[in-house]
Order: C-alpha cells, then structure tokens, then sequence
C-alpha cells in the first residue's frame, strides 16, 4: 500500500485542516483548475469562471454569490490548508506544488481498488 500521502512531519492539525478543506467541491474544483491548467497562478476572476461553470443548472447561487463565497470562505480556508497561497488584496492565487496534500490523488486511488 502507498505511504500516506501527508508524510510522518504532518500532524494531526494539518491532516485535519486539509481534509476540511477537501470536503468542499468548490474547493476541490479550485485545486482541479491548477491540476488541468498550465499555470500555478489565477485570478480569482479566473477561478470563479471556472468553478461556476462546473455547477448544475440547478444550483441558486449567481456567479457573484460564488466570486465572494471563494474569496471569503474557500480560498482563505485552502490557504490555511496550505493547499493555495491567496492574496486578497490583489485577488490572486497561487498553487502551491510541495503543498501537503501531494501524493493524496493516487492515495485514494489505491483505496477505492
């Protein structure tokens, strides 16, 4: 079986900082972004376009709903998480590759076999 993805420095604190930040779909579509695209920075103009393009035709929430939702709520949290670097001042963020949840795609991959 794969070593666990968070490695023996991870503590309990920071395991469970990125598995909240991982029980929330809009979050994980961010890191989805940064997984597909070229690039280890966006906007949060960007991110927004991204995420709400993935939501069902059902979901209540305007695009602004979810622009202010990333910025106060879900790009703060993956950035506690360790998972993002957000800066709100100038609404950008940046992936962070030896983020803490590296490996964690082929960790559960191997579970779910």
């Amino acid at each position: 079986m794969t070593a666990y993805p968070f490695g023996a420095n991870a503590d309990r604190a920071t395991t469970d900082r990125v598995h909240s930040a991982l029980a929330n779909s809009d979050r994980r579509a961010v890191l989805a972004f940064f997984e597909t695209s070229p690039t280890q920075t966006a906007s949060l103009t960007d991110l927004t376009a991204y995420v709400a393009a993935r939501h069902s035709p059902s979901d209540p929430r305007s695009t602004a709903q979810i622009r202010t939702h990333l910025h106060h709520v879900d790009l703060p949290k993956l950035d506690e998480a360790g998972l993002v670097e957000y800066d709100a001042r100038t609404a950008t963020v940046r992936y962070r590759e030896q983020a803490p949840i590296e490996g964690w795609g082929d960790f559960v991959a191997e579970v779910l076999e």
